[in-house]
């Protein structure tokens, strides 16, 4: 009987964990929170929320996993515990509806993000392009997909270390622009400001089930697969508050709510703006 091969360990395991959850929501999401809740205050608490809800869950999982160390993660979990129906059909709903939207959306927002470098780029061929190049290279292996895996989590994790650091040696931002901490009167709006926000906190940390998936592939997935879950998710909690307080720290909430690429307008003002002037600037002085 044909079996998966057993190729990855738990630093592949952590870094599917991780880089499943890092996608394109901390570089979009932020903004669209600072729109409905103007003080820092309440921004920290949704993310960590988010963050203690996704954890448990990855928690309850961990359990599951070591239990049931098998592929297909909440399919095996619903097929055993509720029946062979209820796990189908989550699994049509996670496959149809669930990931290929979540896929679509975070392919438009790389696309988006894409254009600020390259401004002739059509937002939906190339998320279509990079939908099919991850495709692909899963598809053509599982160390390959493990060693891509490990090269894309440990870029997106530079990226957002560094941003923080270079943010916070740049004295470029202001201790002023995290206040108000906490708004004088909760209001209404604020309660609606709250729920709004949580519901885009937990996509901006979806994909913390993915890990689960690959218990098949997994060497010792019975612990692999729970520290995963658990390390993985950690590291992301730290890094979304920590990249949120280095948000506001360089720009203020006005600024944070209006900008659609509050990642690469960050960037923009801690490490400045190459245009073309500056470039003709620097070629004459190199002339002469």
């Amino acid at each position: 009987m044909a079996r998966l091969l057993r190729s990855l360990g738990l630093r592949e395991g952590i870094a599917i964990q991780i880089g499943m959850i890092i996608g394109s929501g901390i570089f979009v999401v932020p903004a669209t929170i600072a729109g409905h809740l103007p003080a820092l205050g309440p921004i920290l608490l949704v993310w960590t929320v988010g963050g203690l809800l996704v954890l448990f869950g990855a928690l309850s999982l961990a359990e599951l996993s070591s239990v049931l160390p098998e592929t297909g993660g909440p399919y095996i979990y619903c097929r055993e515990g509720f029946g062979r129906l209820w796990g189908f059909l989550f699994s049509w709903n996670h496959f149809f509806i669930n990931t290929a939207g979540s896929v679509a959306a975070l392919a438009v927002a790389f696309a988006t993000y894409l254009g600020h470098f390259f401004p002739g780029v059509h937002v939906q061929t190339a998320a279509i392009s990079a939908i099919l190049l991850v495709t692909a290279i899963n598809v053509c292996g599982v160390r390959l997909g493990g060693w891509i895996m490990d090269f894309l989590t440990t870029a997106k994790v530079a990226a957002l270390a560094g941003l923080i650091l270079a943010v916070a040696f740049s004295r470029k931002g202001s201790t002023a622009n995290f206040l108000p901490v906490w708004p004088d009167h909760w209001t209404h709006s604020l309660t609606v400001g709250l729920s709004l926000s949580m519901i885009s906190v937990l996509w901006a940390y979806d994909g913390w089930t993915t890990v689960t998936l690959t218990a098949g592939e997994m060497k010792q997935p019975e612990r692999n697969i729970p520290r995963s879950l658990i390390i993985g998710t950690l590291i992301v909690i730290g890094l979304y508050v920590a990249v949120n307080l280095a948000y506001s720290y360089i720009m203020p909430f006005s600024a944070l709510a209006a900008t659609p690429r509050v990642a690469a307008d960050a960037a923009s003002m801690v490490l400045g703006r190459l245009d073309r002037k500056s470039t003709r600037l620097n070629s004459s002085h190199a002339n002469i």
